[in-house]
C-alpha cells in the first residue's frame, strides 16, 4: 500500500513540475510581450496566462496564494530587461575556507 501512494505522490509532483514549466515557457515565449506591459513589475502565471501582476513581490505572492491556494503550480517572475543572476558557492569551496579558518 505504501508504493502505491508514494507513487500517486510521485506523479503529483511531475504533473505539477509539467505545469510549472509550461507556466515558465509561456513566458520566456511571451517576453517581449510583456516586457511592454509589466516591465519592472512581479507577475504571476498560471494556466499561461497571466493572472495578477505588482509591484511588490511579497503582497503579489500573498493575493495569489489567498485567491487560488497554494496547490497550482504559479510561476513568479520580476519583468526585467536582463536575466537574473543567481550566484551559489560551491560547496567544496565552503568546506575549503571552513577548513582554512
Amino acid at each position: 500500500m505504501r508504493t502505491r501512494t508514494t507513487a500517486s505522490r510521485v506523479e503529483r509532483r511531475r504533473a505539477r513540475l509539467r505545469h510549472f514549466r509550461k507556466n515558465y515557457n509561456y513566458f520566456e515565449s511571451h517576453k517581449h510581450a510583456l516586457l511592454k506591459q509589466f516591465r519592472n513589475q512581479y507577475i504571476a502565471v498560471l494556466n499561461q496566462r497571466v493572472v495578477d501582476t505588482d509591484a511588490d513581490q511579497r503582497e503579489l505572492m500573498r493575493r495569489v496564494f489567498r485567491t487560488i491556494g497554494r496547490e497550482q503550480p504559479v510561476f513568479f517572475t520580476h519583468v526585467t530587461d536582463s536575466p537574473r543572476v543567481f550566484k551559489v558557492p560551491s560547496i567544496k569551496l565552503i568546506a575549503k575556507s571552513a577548513i582554512l579558518q
